[in-house]
């Protein structure tokens, strides 16, 4: 079983890459489950992609991931990632980007964006 957990800010593509690495693992013939939960619906928002694979023959049955247990986690945002971060296996290897997306909120606001 592959666990694969990738996290952004709406509209960077997050929902996009899960598909993509998804449809990859299918054409290889394992077995797929994915799951999305996005925040605040609108661009700016974050998103979580769940995608579980496992080997053909090798039964996948929940989408989503527990804390924990991904393999890999791909943050394309360092907020996200220090969000996600419970999910990481032990063994597991975070990928994150550098350059923060400031929300919405924070960009209306007199506080300064802090993605540390």
């Amino acid at each position: 079983m592959r666990n694969v957990l990738l996290s952004g800010v709406g509209g960077q593509g997050t929902v996009l890459a899960a598909k993509v690495l998804a449809q990859a693992a299918q054409d290889k013939g394992w077995q797929v489950r994915t799951a999305e939960t996005i925040g605040m619906a609108q661009r700016g928002g974050n998103v979580v992609s769940h995608v579980r694979m496992g080997d053909a023959g090798e039964e996948v049955f929940a989408p989503l991931l527990a804390e924990g247990t991904a393999d890999l986690v791909i943050a394309f945002e360092p907020a996200e990632a220090a969000r996600v971060l419970p999910f990481l296996a032990a063994d597991g290897l975070l990928v994150t980007a550098t350059t923060a997306i400031q929300p919405v909120t924070a960009a209306l606001s007199d506080k300064p964006y802090r993605a540390d």
